[in-house]
């Protein structure tokens, strides 16, 4: 080995380590990151309880541990934040790609073949949605509600 291949080869193990160094320092600054925004919202959930709940609902003032602890309970009960709680669609009416129903690829159809109701959708479900709203300004009378289309209709 020459002088040009261990100075090719020095530079490679710096350029790694200064790559590593790198990671570490992104990943230390995303925990503090996290652990600051986690400081802040307890403190604004245990300013806005302890303003809010007692002179209104006469409940005692919370800490900085149960304003936490309720911002947890929150998650578990309501599921927001996004991530692992909440609720599953199938379509969420903002135009994007159809995801099946938690479990139908499972139990009623087998893997891949979802991607049928996606191209049925993409074909025609622009037009089964402009028929729907034909036959229901057909069947609506003034001042009535319309009515609900079922799947025994047809």
């Amino acid at each position: 080995m020459n002088s040009d291949e261990k100075e090719g080869d020095a530079m490679k193990r710096e350029k790694h380590l200064k790559k590593g160094f790198r990671i570490a320092a992104h990943v230390v600054l995303g925990v503090l990151a996290a652990g600051l925004f986690a400081l802040a919202f307890g403190v604004l959930v245990m300013v806005l309880w302890n303003w809010l709940m007692p002179p209104l609902f006469g409940l005692p003032a919370v800490t900085y541990w149960q304003a936490f602890g309720l911002i947890i309970l929150a998650k578990l009960i309501f599921g927001a934040f996004g991530g692992f709680g909440g609720r599953r669609h199938a379509w969420n009416g903002h135009g994007r790609e159809c995801h099946p129903p938690h479990g139908w690829e499972k139990e009623k159809w087998g893997p891949g073949m979802w991607r049928h109701y996606r191209n049925f959708w993409k074909e025609d479900g622009k037009k089964a949605f402009e028929e729907f709203i034909k036959h229901a300004e057909r069947e609506r009378t003034p001042g009535k509600a319309a009515p609900e289309y079922t799947n025994e209709e047809k």
